[in-house]
């Protein structure tokens, strides 16, 4: 909120990045009077981000631009520090970097396979120390050197006061470090949205035919629309929502009668995002069944492709093709 409020207060623009970045920015609201946002993609993939930015930043109207990046995305092009260095030597519309350095690969703590919740099977089970190497990924950069390697004024900051401070004087490189580790971090964002998930549990949004299906721990909300040929369920990504395919369907079945579905824990659907993986499957197979849908082919991306595998290993007959 600090950064989308200095873009906002000093007519810069802003460029989000992926992956938390985005996701943080779209729950917790952008502040108002920000005239131009844009993101590279969507909300995954994390190459290139710092290059794709300089670019925005050279070609918006706005007075210079910030971007806010988290450690493991601006590590993944640091090569383009150079590029951020020798832009400001040459005089090119200002690009302020703002990276969350929490050590590491903070989105994969919202993954059930973070906490091994209960229920999970025994091939589900991560060992801890495993989790950390391979999804955590720590690292020990020193950005503040990386920063002077390329003649970028920096600035580390563990406050929202030096924060506030290091973003009105428009330091190059500010290296914000939040208090919360990353576990700490998916139990504030579980509190933050808490109003939020209870109040839309319970609405239903207009349009084509929607409805909710219980299932265990979830209510799985979805829409239905009509059309020829097997039916085809949509399954979106980790964390987010059956609006995330709505274009999909327009684009590749807009014939085909189909199924847009909130996974469990996700858009307006109940229940937590760390279930285990087989009930997430449990629930988007009853929902097949609820509906009478025979033989459905499953189209899905990150989380919702896994799911929909998951679906065609459990019950083979049940499902059509996965995609």
């Amino acid at each position: 909120r600090a950064v989308t409020a200095a873009a906002a207060d000093d007519g810069r623009a802003l460029f989000l990045s992926n992956s938390m970045p985005i996701r943080d920015a779209d729950r917790f609201g952008i502040a108002k009077g920000l005239d131009q946002c844009a993101a590279n993609r969507g909300l995954a993939g994390i190459d290139g981000v710092l290059a794709t930015a300089l670019g925005f930043a050279a070609r918006s109207p706005a007075d210079g631009a910030l971007l806010l990046i988290g450690d493991q995305a601006l590590l993944h092009d640091a090569g383009s520090l150079r590029a951020l260095g020798d832009a400001k030597r040459s005089g090119a519309p200002p690009l302020t970097v703002v990276v969350t350095n929490n050590g590491g690969g903070g989105i994969f703590n919202f993954l059930p396979l973070a906490t091994n919740p209960p229920g999970a099977a025994a091939d589900e089970v991560v060992d801890p120390d495993d989790f950390e190497a391979l999804f955590g990924a720590p690292h020990a950069v020193d950005f503040g050197a990386l920063a002077a390697a390329h003649g970028l004024a920096f600035a580390r900051v563990e406050t929202d006061e030096a924060l506030a401070t290091a973003l009105a004087e428009r330091v190059d490189f500010i290296e914000a470090v939040p208090a919360p580790s990353r576990p700490e971090n998916v139990k504030a964002h579980a509190a933050l949205e808490a109003p939020a998930v209870a109040a839309a549990g319970a609405v239903f949004v207009g349009g084509a035919e929607r409805g909710a299906e219980r299932r265990g721990f979830a209510d799985l909300r979805f829409e239905r629309w009509s059309g020829d040929g097997p039916p085809v369920m949509l399954l979106h990504g980790l964390f987010g929502s059956r609006a995330d395919v709505e274009r999909l369907r327009a684009d590749a079945f807009p014939d085909r009668a189909a199924v847009l579905a909130d996974l469990p824990g996700h858009g307006e659907s109940g229940g937590g995002l760390a279930c285990a993986f087989d009930a997430q499957v449990e629930a988007v197979l009853a929902l097949c069944d609820r509906l009478d849908l025979v033989e459905p082919d499953l189209a899905g991306y990150s989380l919702g492709g896994r799911i929909a595998l998951g679906c065609k290993r459990a019950a083979p007959d049940r499902v059509g093709r996965v995609v």
